[in-house]
């Protein structure tokens, strides 16, 4: 009998996924209490929950197509990884601004999460920013998007059209972040990631726009540009200007969708 994979499935998929996180990060506590401020460590636990997590939904539901392909890395328009990269960089400026209407709504975190990122972000040395670079910006990003507009993502192309699926593994996304106050910023970064995954057919430009959003977010606290308890705090100009270079940027993305190269990756997504 044929496994299903829909909404119940990805919804109980990832919060078991959040779960065994949350579950890990707790243990590595218990061994090591100097792990909670690590950030090298968590991403570590993060990349091996979710790196399981999409293996299993692969081994369950889609074994007859190879690993790579089932995950959507494939070939698409080369241009298309170029403008998730740059967008990465210009969605700063909407998630920014999204951030604000959180603070303005709830108020600024308490002391105690502060603290917290604070000493999580904290790096004495060349090779310890070095280090944190590589987890946050790229192996989280990367295990993030393979489990969901990876495995998820194929998964429920068994059930639902690639929009359904685009819109239940953004949804997804943004709950498997546990902190509330960061769910409003995330979903218009996952809107864009799902937009990406579905009109480029496949997985790759959504981690380079995944990848440079992470990247500028850790390396203007790391680097003293910010402090750790504020937000971008844009000029209203600069915000503007991010908020229009996002717009064109999506326009663009849209239109390489509709070359040869990302319609021949869609018909390759589309095969199970």
């Amino acid at each position: 009998m044929e496994r299903q994979f829909g909404t119940s499935q990805v919804f109980l998929w990832t919060f078991g996924a959040t779960l065994g996180q949350v579950a890990c990060f707790a243990a590595l506590r218990a061994i090591e209490p100097g792990s909670a401020t690590d950030l090298v460590s968590l991403g570590a636990v993060e990349g091996l929950v979710f790196g399981l997590a999409a293996f299993l939904v692969w081994h369950l539901y889609g074994r007859a197509r190879s690993v790579g392909d089932f995950l959507g890395v494939r070939r698409t328009h080369p241009l298309l990884p170029i403008v998730g990269l740059a967008l990465g960089v210009s969605l700063q400026a909407p998630a920014d601004t999204l951030q604000f209407v959180v603070e303005w709504s709830l108020g600024p975190p308490d002391e105690a999460e502060v603290l917290a990122r604070a000493a999580m972000l904290r790096a004495e040395t060349p090779y310890a920013a070095a280090m944190m670079m590589l987890s946050a910006a790229f192996l989280i990003p990367l295990v993030e998007e393979v489990l969901f507009r990876g495995a998820f993502f194929a998964a429920l192309r068994g059930e639902v059209t690639r929009t359904g699926a685009a819109v239940l593994t953004g949804v997804c996304f943004v709950i498997c972040h546990v902190e509330p106050r960061v769910w409003l910023p995330l979903a218009a970064v996952a809107t864009v990631l799902s937009v990406l995954r579905v009109v480029s057919g496949s997985m790759l430009p959504g981690f380079a726009l995944h990848l440079g959003f992470n990247a500028v977010s850790l390396a203007v606290v790391v680097l003293g540009v910010i402090p750790v308890d504020r937000r971008l705090n844009l000029p209203w100009q600069m915000s503007l200007a991010g908020w229009l270079l996002s717009a064109g940027l999506i326009q663009a993305m849209l239109k390489l969708g509709t070359t040869a190269d990302a319609e021949q990756a869609r018909t390759e997504d589309d095969v199970r």
